[in-house]
This record gives structure tokens, C-alpha cells and sequence, in this order.
């Protein structure tokens, strides 16, 4: 992770119609390709990942993700 990062604490949106593994699998895909990680949690529970600003402005667009607040700040 880079110099900037902070740890933010993603919540995601009640599973509706799709398969489970569906947005599980975008979801780790798009964390990947901002260069950010999980630290605590296993989707679709909440989740603590570390992850710049960007990159957690990124993982909001999602569309099953409800919030991604701040936890600590670098």
C-alpha cells in the first residue's frame, strides 16, 4: 500500500437477485485493481480494507456497496 493510505470500513447493500458469488467477485476484482487490500471481514458482512482516498472513492461506486467511511486517518 502506498504512503497515503487509511483504513475505511465498506458496507455493502442486502443481497437481492444475484448469485452470492457475483458481486463477491467484482468486488475483489475492482479492490485489486486500485491497489487496495482487506484487512478484516469477508463480504458480504462488513468490511475494514486499507486503501487510499482514491481508491476508496472508487470501491463506493459499486453499486452493492451502501458506505465506505473512514476509519483512521493517515
Amino acid at each position: 500500500m502506498q504512503n497515503d493510505s487509511t483504513v475505511f470500513r465498506v458496507r455493502f447493500i442486502p443481497l437481492i437477485d444475484k448469485p452470492s458469488g457475483e458481486d463477491e467477485s467484482e468486488f475483489t476484482s475492482r479492490l485489486k485493481s486500485v491497489g487496495a487490500m482487506v484487512i478484516y471481514g469477508e463480504y458480504p458482512d462488513a468490511v475494514t480494507i486499507g486503501a487510499t482516498t482514491q481508491a476508496a472513492d472508487h470501491i463506493a461506486e459499486l453499486p452493492f456497496v451502501r458506505t465506505v467511511d473512514v476509519v483512521i486517518e493517515d
